[in-house]
């Protein structure tokens, strides 16, 4: 198991958000992991369609600040 699934899983069961849904704990983190997955393909996706390099982790150039 990942160590941020693992961590998902136990924010939470920490924070008791399992009991709102009647969900166990290790769904919901499964869920979340796989949304996370599927914002990372469909901005991918995004950028290729327009081009783009993202810049991750750095700062914006100044051509890019409107």
């Amino acid at each position: 198991m990942t160590t941020l699934r693992r961590e998902i899983e136990e924010a939470i069961n920490r924070h008791g958000r399992e009991n709102r849904s009647g969900t166990p704990d290790f769904i919901l983190a499964s869920y979340l992991m796989d949304c996370l997955q599927i914002f990372e393909r469909a901005t991918n996706a995004r950028d290729q369609w327009w081009n783009h390099e993202p810049k991750i982790g750095g700062q914006i150039d100044a051509k890019d600040v409107g």
